[in-house]
């Protein structure tokens, strides 16, 4: 139609995933798996969708075929792992340490290690999660394993609890957080007006992380720090004057000293980790 603009974009054939605009590769980010595509070149939902339909097969038969084994292809999937890297502190030494347990290029672990939050592992087999896991815990990378089918698309105000019982700018916060970042979490509770190390933010539980989120200086950015919840060995809650204190001691020796206006959320946050631990 004339006048009508059309919008290209890249995906990856294996796992569908909207690729990053402008990065020539050979290899998928998210799932690790091989582009077909030039540099440079793209190809849009539709002919996406042509290429899927000339790979599963021919005519009626094909189709029939496919509904005939869709029970057992569900089971199959059930059975499957994705792992996604939340923070990575060094990601050329990550890429160097995974690079003898994964079937992909360094180029293609590199760009998930950069763009993380990010899809590492897309539903593979069990033996090659528990093969890496190690490596991610030698590196400090924070991460999830997810087994089976899962949601892409995971904004704020779905996942997380009582979001629209939130301030504005709390909200807003959230929502300009990369939605990768709550895959695979399932998050217990929500602190905001939270204070660490003289900075104010906006504490999230997970079963797997706490992540203290703030606002960049620009309004647009949102600083993230996390630590997985295994990494926390003790917790001590103080009053001092009107302000309500609760330390996190980690496996290291550090100690997180978080600050908050009243004192039910001191005792939630010390709620919510106890109940993820158990």
């Amino acid at each position: 139609m004339n006048g009508m603009q059309h919008t290209v974009v890249r995906f990856c054939p294996a796992c569908g995933e909207k690729l990053p605009p402008d990065v020539p590769a050979k290899f998928c980010p998210f799932c690790g798996g091989a582009l077909p595509l030039a540099a440079g070149a793209s190809c849009s939902p539709t002919a996406k969708a042509a290429g899927v339909r000339g790979q599963a097969g021919q005519g009626a038969r094909a189709a029939a075929a496919l509904e005939v084994v869709l029970p057992e292809a569900a089971a199959a999937a059930a059975s499957y792992y994705s792992v996604v890297i939340k923070h990575v502190p060094d990601p050329l030494r990550l890429t160097q340490a995974l690079l003898p347990y994964l079937a992909r290029g360094a180029t293609a672990i590199r760009m998930a290690a950069e763009l993380a939050p990010a899809v590492l592992i897309y539903k593979g087999k069990k033996a090659e999660v528990d093969r890496i896991l190690p490596v991610l815990a030698e590196e400090k990378v924070c991460y999830t394993v997810i087994k089976g089918d899962f949601e892409r698309e995971t904004p704020a105000r779905r996942v997380l609890p009582g979001f629209l019982m939130l301030p504005p700018d709390v909200q807003s916060l959230l929502e300009r957080v990369p939605s990768a970042l709550w895959l695979g979490e399932r998050a217990t509770a929500v602190l905001p007006e939270a204070g660490l190390e003289g900075a104010d933010g906006c504490l999230v539980v997970t079963n797997w992380h706490l992540y203290f989120l703030t606002a960049g200086d620009d309004g647009a950015r949102v600083g993230c720090r996390m630590w997985p919840l295994g990494r926390i060995v003790a917790q001590d809650q103080w009053q001092e004057q009107a302000c309500h204190h609760t330390d996190l001691i980690l496996d290291t020796k550090e100690a997180l000293h978080f600050t908050f206006r009243q004192m039910e959320a001191a005792h939630k946050l010390r709620r919510a980790i106890q109940a993820a631990a158990g």
